[in-house]
């Protein structure tokens, strides 16, 4: 887990629903299923927060840092494939 995962574990113990928001977003089922259970009761609210932290991992990539010395070509983002190789042009 990432410092990221740990403040919103923090925040869960206080407020459950905050981290849920923040990780899944306003339109998600997550987010209605613990406000739900929050209004049920709240060991039940934290356990589910505590679940979506840990399997719902955050989206950023480090970049690495790097020099004006450098010759390398930058390379697209893993996600983006390749287009076709154009045969015959310039």
């Amino acid at each position: 887990m990432q410092l990221v995962d740990w403040i919103l574990v923090f925040m869960a113990v206080f407020v459950p629903p905050v981290p849920v928001l923040c990780r899944r977003g306003w339109r998600s089922r997550d987010l209605r299923v613990n406000v739900a259970l929050w209004l049920l009761g709240f060991i039940p609210c934290l356990a589910h927060a505590l679940w979506v932290i840990a399997s719902h991992p955050a989206h950023y990539r480090v970049r690495e840092s790097r020099t004006d010395t450098d010759n390398e070509r930058l390379l697209p983002p893993d996600d983006i494939t390749p287009s076709r190789p154009r045969y015959g042009s310039v």
